[in-house]
């Protein structure tokens, strides 16, 4: 501050500038460093002003809403100045008390009622360049004060005159927090108030759960009418246990043994008892089905001949356990090789080793049940007939053999085997064949 001359009369340095400038600007304006005059000064936003010789706008900070915040007012207490510094290269346990006393010699100097402390020091992790972060708090007496302290930080100058202050060198990096203080303590007695009004609004709910208003008595009407309520339900729930033991005890009784619907023939001196063949249940035809028996049972057309459905003895299920055929080893890459199946029989035959991956062979394991053999899907054995005499020898076998006509029956012969099956309760296998059923006319 040595090298420093003073400004002639009215005039001063606008933050540090190397000339001196106008004395003032215009309430509710800025100068900015270096003004030449009035003409250079620039407005404040709303809400914002300048204590006159200002080179930045500031927020108000008036007590009473008839004070003005404009040329020379202050503020009924003391403004702080939290100034945030970020120090690189340096521990702080070598600078933070110079540092704290080159900043406080920098503020006197331009502010002599200016008190800077150490608020906080959050140093960095980092071994090979730790920044750390300095608070300081600079206390001054006027908002003239805080502003010139901010147009002070604003103008950089005094970033010098602390770097030749401070026995240090290192990078300093700075950003300058203007906290005022009856702004703060109105915002801290603002959240006061909310949280003492939340905490009040919570005690009463808890006091209002709490409180567990009596139960009036009720009349005596209401009293019998539910009594007689809950009679009337346990009366119900009685019924319905005692007609579910009456139903349980009725299935529990031994049923009777059904006995199937059969009907007697006589044939001669033979007389042969069937069963009844069971009616099929109604089944729901399709749109597509009813067109077909529609086309089917035209006028003037050959109908077919509907037989007899006599029912197996027995219904055995039907399981192949081989569907596909065994082809020959080599099929698929030689045309001269045919599909059947013929065994290898090379020395070095993967087949014949029965190597991984390759084809099986043949073995008795993949046999069918025997019991199912030659059996046809609908539960009966083949029996191939020429004429009417043979059908006889199905009289007695009628629910394990079924006919079927040979292919080179004619079509008279036809019709009188179709007509003995019918009488014997035999089942034809082929009974449209060469044959349908004409309407007479």
């Amino acid at each position: 501050m040595g090298q420093c001359a003073w400004c002639p009369s009215g005039h001063f340095s606008a933050g540090g500038s190397d000339a001196c400038g106008a004395a003032t600007c215009p309430p509710g304006s800025a100068m900015p460093a270096g003004a030449a005059s009035a003409s250079d000064c620039f407005p404040c936003a709303d809400g914002y002003y300048s204590a006159g010789h200002s080179t930045s706008c500031i927020a108000c900070a008036c007590d009473e809403p008839t004070q003005s915040c404009f040329h020379g007012t202050v503020t009924s207490q003391e403004h702080v100045v939290h100034t945030k510094a970020t120090i690189v290269g340096l521990p702080p346990s070598l600078w933070s008390p110079s540092l704290t006393q080159a900043w406080a010699k920098v503020v006197a100097d331009v502010i002599p009622s200016a008190k800077t402390t150490l608020a906080s020091v959050d140093a960095a992790t980092s071994t090979t360049d730790p920044p750390t972060t300095l608070v300081l708090v600079t206390t001054v007496a006027t908002a003239d004060d805080a502003s010139t302290l901010r147009g002070l930080y604003a103008s950089k100058a005094w970033l010098a005159s602390l770097q030749a202050a401070a026995p240090f060198r290192s990078r300093l990096l700075y950003d300058v927090v203007l906290v005022d203080l009856t702004h703060a303590q109105a915002l801290a007695s603002r959240e006061s108030e909310k949280h003492a009004h939340q905490s009040a609004k919570a005690a009463a709910v808890l006091k209002r759960k709490r409180h567990v208003e009596p139960i009036a008595a009720l009349p005596a009407d209401v009293l019998d009418a539910v009594s007689a309520a809950r009679k009337e339900k346990e009366v119900v729930e009685q019924q319905l246990a005692q007609d579910k033991a009456d139903a349980e005890a009725i299935e529990a009784k031994p049923k009777k043994a059904h006995k199937p619907a059969t009907h007697v023939r006589r044939f001669g001196t033979i007389q042969v008892t069937t069963l009844n063949a069971p009616t099929p249940a109604a089944d729901v035809l399709t749109d597509s089905a009813k067109a077909f028996l529609a086309q089917r049972t035209a006028p003037g057309r050959p109908q077919d001949i509907i037989m007899v459905q006599v029912t197996p003895v027995a219904r055995r299920p039907i399981i192949k356990k081989k569907v596909t055929k065994f082809k020959r080893h080599q099929s698929n890459r030689f045309k001269r090789v045919s599909e059947s199946w013929r065994k290898p029989k090379g020395i070095d035959g993967r087949v014949r080793r029965r190597f991984k991956g390759a084809i099986r062979m043949p073995n008795v394991g993949y046999g069918s049940n025997t019991k199912t053999k030659h059996l046809l899907p609908n539960g009966f054995y083949k029996f191939t007939v020429r004429n009417v005499a043979e059908l006889d020898m199905l009289l007695m076998h009628n629910r394990k053999y079924c006919a079927e006509v040979a292919h080179n029956v004619s079509g008279r012969k036809r019709k009188e085997i179709l007509t003995r099956a019918e009488q014997l309760n035999i089942r034809v296998t082929n009974p449209n064949a060469r044959v349908r059923a004409e309407e007479a006319e």
